[in-house]
């Protein structure tokens, strides 16, 4: 279970054993040392990907049952979310220069200036990351590590879905691609899920706003199609999206609410479902995660003696 750390390790005492090899791998060692901090807090990561206003930041907060991200807001800044159980709710802010700031009330209001675009254009606030915690998350373990990014397909906003699918997805043990459940964007996700897949990393996709589907009404009124049998077909037609990347039932897709959750009605909102999906994931792909991890180290060195 230790061999990914004990690969790294290995690797980073040869790269800075001399002075001049140290400055030519300056960035790979850098790279390793990044994968060593995430790997040694014992934490799954779950990559929260998502296409722009797809409920994403409700989601998380429905999630950690409290409002920590601002939603309903214009695309987030060049910088990445780390949502996960903890003591107290408290939010720590880490700058590109290692200052590290600590905020222990009105954190929604503080993500606000860090998280929008419109407050911190462009990441010039050069936030590394930030790390947010709450006492009483859905998933009842400290070890899940939900981390949120930059949407996707945010108009005029390429550097974000670069920062997403670049350089933050192969940091990932496994993505939760969130989307609109009547969003009809499949060329789109289409694309993006198959980034996921060659990027080796198991997924859950949910379809998020299944309170926002009406029923089907016909001229006198009488209901033609129930809100049920209009979120079957789709959650049908994603399936097969979703079958066309990964291969049959390889990856689950689930509907929730957010809002409903949001609204303290859980039991409708599909999200002890959507948690139970993740945790099982999770310990059923244990060892390929951890081979994954040892996969991210050999295909650095590849990429360094090439």
């Amino acid at each position: 279970a230790m061999n990914h750390i004990h690969a790294a390790e290995k690797v980073l005492e040869i790269l800075q054993s001399a002075e001049r090899t140290a400055a030519h791998f300056a960035c790979e060692i850098h790279w390793l040392q990044e994968r060593l901090q995430i790997w040694r807090s014992r934490g799954w990561r779950i990559g929260v990907i998502g296409i722009t206003s797809s409920g994403k930041s409700t989601l998380l907060n429905a999630l950690l049952r409290k409002q920590l991200l601002p939603a309903r807001v214009g695309p987030s800044s060049n910088t990445l979310i780390i949502c996960t159980g903890g003591p107290v709710e408290r939010a720590e802010i880490h700058y590109q220069d290692g200052k590290v700031e600590t905020i222990n009330s009105e954190i929604e209001a503080r993500m606000r200036e860090l998280g929008d675009e419109a407050n911190n254009p462009g990441n010039h606030l050069q936030i590394r990351e930030i790390y947010l915690s709450a006492p009483e998350t859905m998933f009842r373990r400290n070890d899940v590590h939900l981390v949120d990014t930059p949407g996707l397909d945010a108009h005029g906003l390429v550097e974000h879905e670069k920062l997403t699918l670049d350089l933050f997805l192969p940091t990932v043990d496994l993505v939760l691609f969130v989307s609109d459940t009547k969003a009809n964007g499949e060329g789109k996700s289409k694309e993006y899920l198959e980034r996921v897949s060659a990027a080796g990393k198991p997924c859950v996709f949910v379809q998020n706003k299944l309170d926002a589907i009406r029923p089907k009404l016909g001229h006198d009124g009488v209901v033609i199609e129930d809100t049920d049998r209009i979120a079957q077909k789709h959650r049908i037609r994603v399936r097969a999206l979703v079958d066309g990347v990964f291969g049959a039932n390889r990856a689950p897709v689930l509907q929730v609410s957010a809002k409903l959750a949001r609204n303290g009605e859980p039991g409708s909102s599909g999200l002890r479902e959507l948690v139970e999906a993740l945790t099982s994931r999770i310990e059923t792909l244990r060892p390929r995660l951890e081979t994954g991890r040892l996969h991210q180290v050999s295909r650095e060195i590849q990429r360094m003696t090439a």
